[in-house]
């Protein structure tokens, strides 16, 4: 319920509505009418809003009401901290804000190796880039994503840890010829208040992208998002996936308008439960092992362990595919 004092300081709020199963929108309050407790947004909602679903309000000040949380006026340049020991927070708090940690963008033949970066808003852009490696790095804390590299080539990220993402771990769009091998991925899309992430390692429209042998943990959405050509998801462990949203997959894959030829074999999958908060009581979750989703074809699903799943392996609106050797328990 909100005091008088919030109802009269919500224009420009942030607003964030779970609108369905698998989507936490993020909007901002254009409007809040007091007597009908009605709000109007910036623009509208990815589906309509129904009694039931959730939501919550960010982003004032009059907000403020319990230690730990904190508030950027960024008109003022001010920042408002409500310590956990309830104590002014001058000269105790360090706060900053880098968009990439590490930047390179458009350039080629780049080796990162051995460093760690915290704190920002991507831990690592190599978007656009060319025969980039990534090796040996740890990235904490990112406010987006923890490495990301949109229509990248030739690309290879390997034996790094990637924790506490808000948005995806590792995302790996439009790319072509990409590995994402040996590394350990927690904790993505589960920081702090629900946002929307799509995945712990999200590639999508990719081309001759292999994922093998990673380790993800804790995944708020799904543990991996594979769509394009010839993407090979090998021999990943996969355990707990779904934990903000669901009606997922710890293993992903869709088409749209294109080829998709998928492989996914001798993963291992453990605990795949979606998550019901935000929902009405009536609604049950519905994550999968493994998930073929609207129109998925040419995929081949073999050797896989699912253990304790809401459902093993669903396949939707999907033709043309075989399954083989799979174990579900």
């Amino acid at each position: 319920v909100l005091t008088p004092a919030q109802q009269s300081d919500m224009l420009g709020a942030g607003i964030h509505i779970r609108t369905n199963a698998y989507i936490i929108d993020d909007r901002v309050v254009a409007g809040y009418e007091p007597v009908s407790k009605t709000f109007s947004l910036d623009k509208p909602s990815s589906y309509a809003l129904l009694t039931g679903w959730g939501y919550y309000l960010d982003n004032k000040r009059s907000l403020l009401d319990s230690p730990g949380e904190w508030y950027y006026n960024r008109v003022l340049g001010k920042l408002y901290v409500w310590t956990p020991d309830g104590k002014r927070p001058e000269g105790r708090i360090e706060a900053g804000y880098v968009l990439q940690g590490i930047d390179i963008r458009t350039k080629s033949y780049i080796t990162i190796d051995g460093l760690r970066i915290e704190k920002m808003g991507t831990g690592i852009d190599s978007s656009y880039s060319d025969g980039v490696i990534i090796r040996n790095v740890a990235v904490a804390d990112s406010h987006v994503n923890g490495i990301r590299s949109h229509a990248a080539r030739n690309g290879l990220i390997e034996y790094s840890t990637i924790e506490r993402s808000v948005r995806e771990g590792i995302w790996v769009q439009k790319a072509t010829s990409f590995e994402i091998r040996n590394n350990s991925i927690q904790s993505s899309g589960t920081v702090g208040t629900p946002k929307r992430s799509f995945g712990a390692i999200y590639a999508e429209h990719g081309n001759n992208i292999l994922i093998r042998k990673n380790n993800i943990f804790d995944s708020g959405y799904i543990g991996i998002y594979g769509m394009g050509t010839s993407i090979d998801i090998f021999s990943n462990y996969i355990e707990n996936s779904c934990t903000v949203l669901d009606d997922c997959g710890a293993i992903y894959t869709y088409v749209v308008n294109s080829p998709n030829t998928v492989n996914i074999s001798q993963n291992i999958i453990v605990h795949s439960i979606g998550n019901s908060f935000g929902r009405p009581t009536n609604t049950l979750s519905a994550a999968q092992g493994i998930y073929l989703d609207n129109m998925a074809n040419g995929t081949r699903v073999s050797g896989n362990t699912i253990i304790d799943a809401d459902y093993g392996i669903q396949v939707h609106d999907a033709h043309s595919n075989v399954f083989e050797g799979n174990v579900v328990y």
